[in-house]
């Protein structure tokens, strides 16, 4: 039988991954489990993940060492204090440190205190990109969107979009859509290039269209904002900054509409 986490655990885990610290939500991650592993990956930059690695038996482990002398440095004894939990190793992107980290955890109660600090890693290094910070005044007013705004006073903020405000705002993500996809078409000349952008914009747009539902109406901006300033951080992108701030304005007229 495969070795799988209590749900109770990765109830805690989605929990963690919607980050005050941060504009992420738990829908911005994907999370798969196997024997013995589970790996949380983040949907919108690639090599973003922190895996995890586990047995079903618990183990003993040194938490102390204590020193004790009794005539010198030659009657030196040592005595170790124990405790018997999980012990769990696994890889994470970013690290606390560098770019890609293994770690060693103790106990199941470990889990989801690590997973908010490769959360916290992750937002620090979208937040601080050299590409985001060299762009001009436009692509500055659109990370001043995330800065700025107050998600928490958004006007009945914690209702769920109603079937006719959710439908308004799928026809304008798809105004929307068809701006950038025209954008698209105009800065790339190479056919096959061209298509391989044009379904990678559907399938965005039509992931964030999925989670309307879903989300309550500050979580939905939430997300959908942080997906946009990934997309136009993107370097292949940033001749579609003006599109992507008028998308910003666009969905933000929206919000406060609603």
């Amino acid at each position: 039988m495969p070795i799988t986490l209590r749900p109770s655990i990765l109830n805690e885990i989605n929990k963690t991954l919607s980050n005050k610290r941060t504009h992420v939500n738990a829908h911005d991650f994907s999370i798969t489990q196997g024997d013995g592993w589970l790996n949380i990956t983040y949907n919108y930059k690639e090599n973003i993940f922190i895996k995890f690695s586990f047995r079903n038996e618990m183990e003993e482990y040194v938490v102390n060492t204590e020193r004790s002398h009794s005539r010198g440095i030659l009657d030196t004894t040592t005595k170790e204090y124990k405790e018997l939990d999980y012990i769990i190793s696994g890889t994470m992107a970013p690290g606390n440190l560098t770019e890609t980290e293994t770690f060693i955890i103790y106990g199941t109660h470990s889990i989801s205190r690590h997973v908010e600090k490769w959360v916290v890693n992750l937002w620090e290094d979208i937040s601080s990109d050299p590409v985001i910070k060299g762009l001009n005044k436009q692509h500055q007013e659109l990370e001043k969107y995330l800065q700025d705004f107050d998600f928490e006073n958004v006007k009945n903020g914690n209702e769920f979009y109603t079937r006719t405000e959710a439908e308004e705002i799928k026809s304008k993500l798809n105004e929307i859509q068809n701006t950038f996809e025209q954008e698209l078409k105009a800065s790339i000349k190479d056919k096959e290039l061209l298509k391989a952008e044009l379904n990678e914009l559907k399938k965005e747009f039509e992931t964030i269209k999925q989670t309307i539902p879903n989300l309550t109406k500050k979580n939905w901006v939430k997300s959908t904002l942080t997906k946009l300033y990934v997309w136009g951080s993107k370097k292949k992108n940033q001749n579609l900054i003006k599109a992507t701030v008028k998308y910003g304005n666009a969905l933000l007229d929206k919000v406060f509409d609603s």
